[in-house]
């Protein structure tokens, strides 16, 4: 049998987001509102090797 609705809701969602760069970066605020609207325990963690460079615009 499958798990009862509220232990469900209260289950944590664990989400880890290789890259931040180019398609990352559009994608990270919108699945943060997504997560945030689940209303559920929530760890969202964004993970990215490069260093940011002054020739990169920033």
């Amino acid at each position: 049998m499958g798990w009862p609705h509220e232990l469900l809701k209260k289950r944590p969602v664990k989400i880890v987001m290789l890259g931040a760069g180019g398609t990352g970066a559009h994608i990270a605020p919108h699945l943060y509102r997504l997560l945030y609207a689940l209303e559920r325990p929530v760890k969202f963690i964004i993970c990215d090797g490069d260093k940011v460079e002054p020739k990169s615009g920033a």
